[in-house]
């Protein structure tokens, strides 16, 4: 059986097939955009994570597919304060998405109990789906690495983009954040 992973602005609400972060400068971030996750299956899809690649087709920045995803994980994988930025994640839905749950140069994963509640996708993190960064219960997940079955399960996360303050290329970036999982009928 074949089925429909949906990802929107609001529980429940109208899927998304695209995301605009909108313009940020050096130094700054983009809005910060609140991602929900569901599917239409009648079992919980498992083995779930997030990743981000390289767009396939339909390309909309200004450089290349392969160039944007490269650069926004070198971002990520930046040693100091002017190279260090990307593409984040805040997954601690339950506590609010607090700040402290965002990565930084110091943390670019943040840990709480175990699990990854923020990281900063770079090399080796968040770049395939053998790296992908695992759904968990703090998404509003039941069981970590699942999506439970329903049309509005309220699991969410939290992204933006961080401009390293050192960037001296202006320009649209565009890159495909996916879902890897498993489902069984």
């Amino acid at each position: 059986m074949a089925i429909t992973v949906s990802w929107s602005l609001t529980n429940g609400g109208t899927e998304i097939d695209s995301l605009d972060h909108g313009s940020a400068g050096n130094g700054t971030s983009s809005t910060v955009k609140t991602i929900h996750l569901r599917h239409n299956g009648v079992y919980s899809i498992t083995e779930c994570g997030i990743y981000i690649r390289a767009i396939p087709t339909g390309y909309a920045g200004d450089f290349t597919a392969d160039a944007d995803i490269a650069e926004i994980l070198g971002w990520g994988d930046g040693a100091d304060a002017s190279s260090f930025g990307g593409m984040f994640l805040n997954l601690n839905a339950t506590g609010s998405f607090p700040v402290a749950s965002w990565p930084t140069l110091a943390t670019k994963s943040v840990l709480s109990g175990g699990d990854t509640i923020g990281v900063a996708l770079r090399t080796g993190v968040g770049d395939s789906p053998t790296s992908a960064v695992p759904v968990v219960t703090e998404m509003g997940c039941s069981v970590d690495d699942e999506v439970q079955a329903g049309s509005a399960p309220n699991v969410r996360f939290q992204c933006k983009f961080a401009i390293p303050p050192g960037e001296s290329t202006l320009g649209a970036r565009s890159i495909r954040m996916s879902l890897t999982y498993d489902y069984t009928s």
